[in-house]
């Protein structure tokens, strides 16, 4: 809910507030400045139906009401089932049979590079890109930070009409608080259930993605 707020926009607002496209700079062989106003968001739930984490989040606005929405799901491809060290390993198959790296990750070569240095590693190996297809497919949520955010995208308005008013963000950004404070938390705090959770609560252990995994003894590198 909170990635919805005005400060977000804001912040988003300021950090690219004059930046120059790379690829739309090349391609023009001059600076070129687009605007960098944020009005959609994008994620995708857990699992193939419907997620209690988004399907239920509405942020009323002075101008309307945000919320996730339900536009489909993925096709089921991903790297999830890939470890950190298999993917290096692939990718060191690509560079000793190449002698080069196929793939680095840099602004500019297209999505997914994760996803693109494993397939090339698995074709190097002489095995089938689909095994990609973890056939878990996942629902793709939808959140317009406009109502007209389409046409701003192509291009057809000059600048978006927020469904905030974006005149005073901070106290705006503190209704959405104030908003889960009251439709969530008011009514959980009265269960014992739940306060009785919080309190029992260990970051380290009910954190972890599973029993196999002791986050003490890794890096954050590790797992991406």
């Amino acid at each position: 809910m909170a990635l919805t707020g005005p400060e977000i926009i804001n912040t988003y607002r300021e950090k690219y507030a004059g930046y120059e496209s790379k690829i739309a700079s090349a391609m023009k062989g001059a600076p070129v400045v687009k605007q960098n106003e944020l009005v959609f968001l994008d994620t995708t739930g857990l699992y193939k139906v419907g997620s209690a984490q988004y399907d239920r989040v509405r942020v009323p606005a002075p101008n309307g009401q945000i919320e996730y929405e339900d536009i489909g799901e993925t096709s089921g491809y991903g790297s999830v089932q890939f470890g950190a060290k298999t993917r290096e390993q692939l990718a060191t198959v690509t560079e000793l049979l190449e002698d080069r790296k196929a793939v680095r990750g840099r602004f500019g070569e297209g999505v997914a590079p994760k996803m693109r240095q494993i397939r090339h590693g698995m074709e190097n190996l002489g095995l089938d890109g689909d095994l990609l297809k973890h056939e878990s497919p996942r629902v793709i949520y939808a959140v317009p930070l406009s109502e007209e955010f389409r046409d701003y995208l192509f291009g057809l308005v000059d600048s978006p009409e927020y469904y905030w008013s974006m005149d005073d963000t901070a106290q705006e950004q503190q209704s959405i608080y104030d908003h889960w404070k009251y439709r969530w938390v008011s009514k959980r705090v009265q269960r014992d259930q739940t306060l009785d959770g919080i309190k029992a609560f260990d970051p380290i252990e009910d954190l972890s993605i599973g029993h196999e995994i002791d986050f003490r003894n890794h890096s954050i590198s590790d797992f991406f």
